[in-house]
């Protein structure tokens, strides 16, 4: 009768976390944002259609990630690239997840426990969102949790062969996410922490080594194609992803805040690797990744070698982040969200709660002394860890979302007891204890000062922009320039009024471009482009001039626009070497070999 009344509660939090998820999906593909993925989720998408395709081996090294874009072209492959494989599929893994944390709670604590916690979880507002879109943290927290509770299941087993597929699964989700790697020592240490003393009776208790052998191979042997894919591709030992070195340097440097700032001078929408600005900045080109993230990973321990109160400074600020009440937001600005979908405004289980909750939780569990609930939270402290040295977004705490609702469970159902026991002094205590930490955890003050609001109209105005919805995406980017206005928003401003032949315009905002980054290529292409509309000539040839000695491998269009201004310059030897250098590039454009004939012609004695 016990196990069939929590199975009914156990279907009914199902149904309830399947209903808001339908009701989240429903909404968020209302939205522009699910037609046009943008930034990690447009990194994804591509990779995806790539192995969709039969591309397996990419042009580079994984920059992220790579086992979310590749699990995702499976099902591209099989369905087709529908903007609904992933919600869908994220769907019924985000309902495994609830599953998978009452098996969980209800071994650890209590099956009353089990409910609380996947109930939880089916009702937490930020996993519902994001499992709406082309990120891979909801995955990633479901196999993290398939990992830990493989552990405490089979940890003990006197077949130590179970530390294979345990280390097989750790290396799983490394190839989502690098940085759960630190895991590895920590269940090593575990493991040595937990042996059992040797007897006669059970001598395989004592096979330590064997056990620590099979964890490493297992994780090795999994992380291994990634390794191999990236040298296939690049002749570069990169182990899993290369996004390391400039990730060190968003969370360490001068003006580092501890939350998501991209570099001054990259364009994180068209250069995310920041592959560009180093090759500048090294003086030469092309790069590999790996040289590309030791370039920004030097960068930031230099900075980190030079002010070291400064850089604990920011690792204690992520800590905070981590833990507080206010969500920060990076390539989604949810806030904002809720403009496009209402249901976002509803009171549903957020981390203003969580946060106080698990803590309280993981006190009484670490005061309980037991090895199996303790591995659960070495491995939140290990994760919190693994994030310091970089930035903190919010997206980022989804990976232990599953194990923070167990703890959150376990405070609940110790705050019942008490209050089911009369024990009063027990209840004040605890939520006097709750209302201490929302007080302390509600970190709106330590925030950054963010221009959500510009990033958000950016956003919009490049998904209408992809749309040739030109009037809808000047009225966005505008509203972005209003709010702030940072070098990649003019650009965009001034890309639409350049389509719309209003080319003054068009030069006005790339000047303003110009002035925030003028070390960007793009911008310097086009802003000439811009003035050769308008019969500008010398102010075009300066700008051409840039953009190639900045991005000589850019777009091959700068050389064929600058021969036209050197052959109306009546350089014809200069026009001819440009249009050399376009058909380079582009070796079939008749017109242009017209062109280039026509000037050899006006060159010749």
């Amino acid at each position: 009768m016990k196990l069939s009344r929590y199975g009914y509660l156990l279907a009914a939090v199902l149904l309830i976390g399947l209903g808001l998820r339908l009701l989240f999906f429903l909404q968020y593909s209302a939205t522009p944002f699910y037609r046009h993925p943008l930034l990690d989720c447009a990194y994804y998408h591509q990779m995806a259609q790539n192995v969709a395709r039969g591309d397996l081996v990419q042009e580079r090294a994984f920059f992220l990630g790579p086992l979310y874009s590749y699990l995702l072209g499976i099902f591209y492959a099989v369905l087709g690239a529908h903007p609904w494989v992933a919600p869908i599929l994220q769907l019924v893994l985000g309902l495994a997840t609830c599953l998978l944390i009452y098996r969980l709670a209800a071994r650890l604590f209590s099956p009353t426990a089990g409910i609380v916690a996947a109930l939880l979880y089916a009702v937490c507002k930020p996993v519902l969102f994001y499992e709406q879109t082309l990120l891979m943290e909801t995955t990633l927290a479901c196999v993290c949790l398939l990992l830990l509770t493989l552990v405490v299941e089979k940890g003990e087993d006197e077949d130590p062969r179970w530390w294979l597929a345990i280390g097989a699964l750790l290396g799983i989700a490394a190839l989502f996410r690098g940085n759960v790697l630190l895991f590895l020592p920590v269940l090593a240490l575990w493991l040595y922490a937990k042996r059992a003393p040797a007897t006669r009776r059970a001598p395989a208790r004592r096979a330590l080594g064997p056990r620590l052998a099979l964890l490493a191979a297992g994780t090795f042997l999994a992380i291994l194609p990634a390794t191999l894919h990236n040298y296939l591709a690049e002749r570069d030992l990169v182990w899993i992803s290369s996004n390391d070195g400039i990730n060190l340097f968003i969370g360490n440097n001068e003006r580092a805040s501890g939350a998501f700032e991209p570099p001054p001078g990259v364009e994180m929408g068209s250069d995310m690797p920041g592959i560009k600005f180093a090759e500048r900045a090294l003086g030469r080109s092309p790069i590999k990744s790996s040289q590309a993230s030791a370039f920004w990973r030097s960068r930031a321990l230099e900075f980190m070698a030079a002010s070291p109160l400064r850089a604990l400074g920011l690792a204690a600020r992520k800590a905070y982040y981590f833990w507080g009440a206010v969500e920060l937001d990076q390539v989604f600005i949810v806030g904002k969200m809720a403009t496009l979908m209402p249901v976002l405004h509803w009171p549903l289980f957020t981390f203003r709660l969580l946060g106080p909750l698990s803590l309280l939780g993981l006190a009484a569990a670490f005061r309980r002394k037991e090895p199996r609930s303790r591995v659960l939270i070495w491995f939140i402290v290990a994760y919190i860890v693994s994030l310091l040295p970089f930035f903190m977004t919010s997206r980022y705490r989804l990976p232990v979302v599953p194990l923070l609702c167990v703890f959150a469970a376990l405070a609940l159902v110790h705050g019942y007891d008490f209050i089911r026991r009369r024990n009063w002094r027990k209840v004040a205590l605890y939520g006097l204890s709750v209302l201490a930490l929302l007080f302390l955890l509600e970190n709106s003050w330590a925030l950054p000062k963010r221009q959500l609001e510009e990033t958000f109209h950016n956003s919009l105005g490049v998904i209408y922009l992809s749309e040739r919805n030109f009037d809808l995406a000047l009225r966005e980017f505008q509203t972005a320039a209003r709010e702030g206005g940072a070098s990649e928003i003019y650009g965009n401003l001034a890309w639409v009024y350049f389509l719309k032949k209003d080319f003054p315009n068009a030069i006005h905002s790339y000047e303003q471009a110009y002035q925030l980054n003028p070390n960007n290529a793009e911008t310097c292409f086009r802003l000439g482009l811009a003035h050769l509309m308008l019969r500008h000539l010398p102010e075009a040839r300066t700008y051409m001039e840039k953009s190639i000695s900045l991005d000589p491998r850019g777009d091959p269009l700068c050389y064929y626009n600058l021969a036209v201004v050197y052959a109306e310059q009546k350089e014809p030897a200069l026009a001819e070497r440009a249009m050399r250098a376009y058909l380079a590039r582009v070796p079939n454009d008749r017109a242009a070999l017209e062109m280039l004939e026509q000037y050899r012609r006006m060159s010749a004695p």
